[in-house]
């Protein structure tokens, strides 16, 4: 989590690698965790105000397999579709 005191802006980053389908399912339990959070830390920090939230879901591959060269398709939702 980044914080903008600035611009009242909490940035929040999850990046991995997609190695094998672990990380794919990893990436997504990170997103609903983000999407769901308690808000916590923000207590804890007395950050209060917040105007904005946004959320950065990074990864890279590399597209070696058949499975990793499914990614594009399943990262977009759209399987009618050959990347």
């Amino acid at each position: 989590m980044v914080y903008s005191p600035k611009n009242n802006t909490v940035f929040y980053i999850e990046a991995k690698r997609f190695s094998h389908k672990s990380k794919v399912e990893s990436i997504s339990r990170d997103i609903e965790r983000i999407v769901k959070t308690d808000r916590k830390f923000m207590l804890e920090h007395n950050i209060k105000n917040i105007e904005n939230e946004y959320a950065f879901a990074l990864s890279d591959v590399w597209l070696e397999t058949k499975w990793k060269k499914s990614i594009p398709t399943w990262w977009k939702n759209d399987e009618t579709k050959s990347y």
